[in-house]
């Protein structure tokens, strides 16, 4: 039988994979494709200098490959890769079936 703490576990991974599906969701959506560097302008204002560039060398690379980026997220790719990864590597497999 399982303890309490084991039961509380167990719910809070699965409403941790509820929130992530929801945040999934969100991110395939247009408008947050198309406001995305938006998003890390606005939050990279007042922030340190290095912070700020750290944010603006990610807004510039969005910028360069956001068609790429776009039609790699909407197709089977990630889910292939994800797949691959599982097939071949022993350590994956064994955290996996656990």
């Amino acid at each position: 039988m399982r303890t309490f703490e084991d039961k509380t576990f167990a719910a809070l991974r699965i409403v941790f994979g509820f929130v992530w599906a929801i945040d999934a969701y969100f991110k395939w959506q247009p408008a947050f494709i198309n406001n995305f560097t938006n998003y890390l302008t606005d939050g990279a204002q007042g922030q340190p200098a290095l912070v700020h560039a750290w944010i603006n060398l990610w807004v510039q690379a969005f910028r360069s490959t956001r068609t790429s980026l776009r039609s790699w997220s909407h197709s089977p790719k990630p889910l292939s890769l994800s797949a691959s990864c599982l097939a071949f590597s022993p350590e994956l497999r064994f955290s996996a079936a656990s």
